[in-house]
């Protein structure tokens, strides 16, 4: 899918995996600028990408829990402005004969673990998982500038427990 909504060259990316069925609220302000989301799969529930597309464009692949989701790919090339990602749910079922020279990013989960790793001219991001309810998780933000791709992992903070002051 081509997401090229932006003249300037400036993308910002939003990159959530793992959700596992919980949106963390703290998502809907660290993605409020981001041109597209990216969803790397084990999303848990629907309603998590209907309620991320309020925020922008969703492309998102299926994860290994996400069974209820067969409609999903479970690898998806996206053109962003110039660029071209590749994202799965699974890094270790990356077919290696489809990261073509175009292939800038590549955009796993699963592994619940933060990753930004520069391969052969191409990076490799995993946000670790969004968390859960009652435990802290991360996000990723992607920025295109003038051919650059800079990552920032950002740290979202549980949910304040409903018996606590």
């Amino acid at each position: 899918m081509n997401t090229n909504n932006q003249d300037s060259g400036a993308f910002l990316i939003g990159i959530i995996s793992d959700t596992h069925g919980y949106l963390n609220p703290q998502v809907f302000t660290v993605f409020k600028d981001v041109h597209c989301i990216i969803h790397a799969g084990d999303i848990g529930d629907p309603s998590i990408l209907t309620e991320l597309e309020t925020i922008a464009p969703v492309h998102a692949v299926r994860g290994n829990t996400d069974i209820w989701a067969a409609h999903l790919p479970p690898i998806k090339k996206i053109t962003v402005g110039p660029i071209t990602l590749f994202a799965l749910h699974d890094l270790d079922t990356l077919p290696h004969n489809q990261i073509t020279s175009d292939i800038k990013a590549v955009i796993s989960g699963h592994t619940h673990q933060q990753l930004v790793q520069k391969n052969n001219d191409v990076l490799f991001i995993n946000p670790g998982t969004a968390g859960r309810k009652d435990s802290p998780g991360t996000v990723a933000l992607l920025r295109l500038n003038g051919g650059e791709l800079t990552t920032q992992i950002k740290p979202l903070q549980p949910a304040p427990h409903p018996h606590r002051a």
